[in-house]
């Protein structure tokens, strides 16, 4: 998953945490480079996984 899910106030406006708009930041710098989907979940992945595998990153 690209996004985590985000919180919404009562009217339905997604609520993002700073770490959130972060990470969508990164992602849009990655889209720029011409990643592609598959690599940036691939990228998302290894992200997840923490700093055990940042050489594969």
């Amino acid at each position: 998953m690209l996004l985590c899910r985000a919180y919404r106030d009562s009217g339905g406006q997604r609520l993002f945490e700073d770490a959130d708009l972060r990470w969508l930041m990164r992602l849009c710098r990655l889209k720029e480079t011409g990643m592609g989907i598959h690599e940036a979940l691939r990228f998302a992945e290894l992200c997840a996984r923490g700093d055990v595998i940042r050489a594969e990153r």
